[in-house]
């Protein structure tokens, strides 16, 4: 079997670069090639270089950095530039698909309408299209712009998905909000939790003393790309509830904050004392070190975000108990899974309540954790896909 595997996101920092190595290492005994941007960023993976396809293409600009600067029209402008540009890179993915072949072609990451320009344009038969859909609810939840595009393109992607054999996406409720909003994927989707590496002894002291963060107080940690829609502001809310036993790592890259945003909001919480910040672009090592010294990862999501989180599931992998919003794809993780507390509602005391739950029994929520990061591994979701390409 020859697999392709096809991914834009690498250009950008953040998950998409782990997602594609620990797929491309993962799938054992199997001919696998990627085809991403020119300017993708693969420097600390294991990927053979005789394996990478690129497109001429550039990804990177769509970064959400540099639309900070058109202020609330950013995101229209960065949707559409997606759009423009995802077609242009699955142009590129036809004109590499008429010199050379495959058995599947699995695309890891695509803009809606991209993706069903692909769909429409690509003539092989024998190909079998597998696509992994991230941000899943097309129901209407809210009526932000992002909900209202999902809505209004659902036509064109129920014709994308016939002529699709398989769709991944991450967690069993997002699965059945899928089929709720296209009953033709009821038998052709796998709802698949997000992986994560399996726990290793750590020595979460001496990570703390070499970050310089307190070892007697409680490390609630917040990581990864700084977002709107991560509610930065609730998370620094819910640290001010907390007693002062209580210290909070940010660390990670401002998407679409400005640096004095931060700050402001730190000061009027009245909490500089009891936070430690790190902003800009984390190395996988920085990554990985501030969650080893974390006892708890905290969560915010907009309470209207229905999809898995890449650092939700990455505390697996450093025994990290969590706190998440409720509703979604993050609730039914957590709640069945025991690794943490889901707040009652989206509100800074309700986030405070639940860390002070996990707090409470920290190690019985790590054994947990621990349990759980062997069961959903980078091996198991690999062999999963296996399964989905010989169809």
């Amino acid at each position: 079997m020859k697999v392709l595997l096809v991914s834009g996101s690498v250009s950008n920092s953040g998950h998409g670069t782990v997602y594609l190595n620990n797929i491309h290492k993962n799938l054992k005994d199997i001919d696998t090639d990627i085809f991403v941007p020119k300017d993708a960023i693969l420097g600390d993976t294991d990927i053979d270089v005789n394996s990478i396809h690129k497109s001429d293409l550039t990804f990177s600009k769509l970064s959400r950095q540099n639309y900070a600067k058109y202020g609330k029209l950013g995101i229209v402008k960065r949707g559409f530039d997606r759009v423009f540009n995802g077609i242009k890179f699955h142009k590129d993915l036809l004109k590499h698909l008429k010199i050379k072949n495959y058995d599947v072609v699995h695309i890891l990451d695509s803009e809606y309408i991209s993706y069903w320009y692909l769909a429409k344009k690509l003539k092989k038969k024998h190909v079998r299209l597998v696509y992994t859909l991230h941000a899943s609810d097309f129901n209407l939840q809210s009526f932000t712009i992002g909900s209202v595009y999902k809505y209004l393109i659902k036509t064109m992607l129920n014709k994308s998905f016939s002529k699709t054999a398989h769709v991944v996406c991450h967690g069993e409720w997002i699965k059945d909000r899928l089929v709720l909003a296209f009953p033709k994927l009821k038998n052709k989707i796998s709802g698949i939790d997000y992986p994560s590496n399996a726990y290793t002894e750590i020595d979460k002291d001496n990570l703390k003393a070499e970050l310089g963060v307190p070892l007697d107080k409680t490390i609630i940690s917040f990581l990864g790309m700084i977002r709107r829609d991560k509610k930065i502001e609730v998370a620094i809310q819910t640290i001010k509830q907390l007693p002062d036993n209580f210290h909070f790592v940010i660390a990670g890259s401002l998407s679409d904050y400005k640096l004095e945003e931060i700050e402001s909001l730190i000061k009027e919480a009245k909490i500089e004392s009891r936070v430690t910040r790190t902003f800009k672009y984390l190395s996988l090592k920085e990554y990985e070190d501030n969650f080893k010294a974390s006892d708890i990862f905290l969560s915010t999501h907009s309470d209207s975000f229905p999809s898995a989180s890449g650092p939700v599931s990455d505390a697996r992998s450093y025994g990290v108990p969590v706190v998440v919003p409720p509703k979604g794809q993050l609730e039914m993780y957590v709640n069945i899974n025991k690794v943490g507390q889901v707040a009652k509602k989206h509100n800074a005391k309700d986030f405070a309540d639940a860390c002070l739950l996990v707090n409470n029994e920290i190690n019985h929520y790590k054994n947990n954790v621990i349990k759980v990061s062997q069961n959903l591994s980078w091996e198991s979701f690999g062999n999963k896909h296996v399964s989905i390409y010989n169809g």
